[in-house]
């Protein structure tokens, strides 16, 4: 695991989460889950740098699809 997954100290009990999150978000399905709500200072990561995050809902609905 890789970014702030890779250094949370709950990482045994949520492994990671969803790593398709991760690959859709980053292209890397080890790097961090962007869904996770938890802050650095709760998972004990702190200054672990920029975190990713999801587009809006709001800004994905308003994709033209093929």
């Amino acid at each position: 695991m890789k970014g702030r997954c890779g250094e949370c100290r709950y990482l045994a009990i949520c492994n990671g989460n969803t790593r398709v999150r991760a690959w859709k978000v980053s292209g890397d399905p080890w790097e961090e889950d962007p869904g996770c709500y938890l802050t650095n200072g709760e998972i004990g990561v702190e200054g672990a740098g920029e975190r990713r995050i999801f587009a809006p809902y709001e800004a994905i609905q308003a994709v033209e699809l093929p």
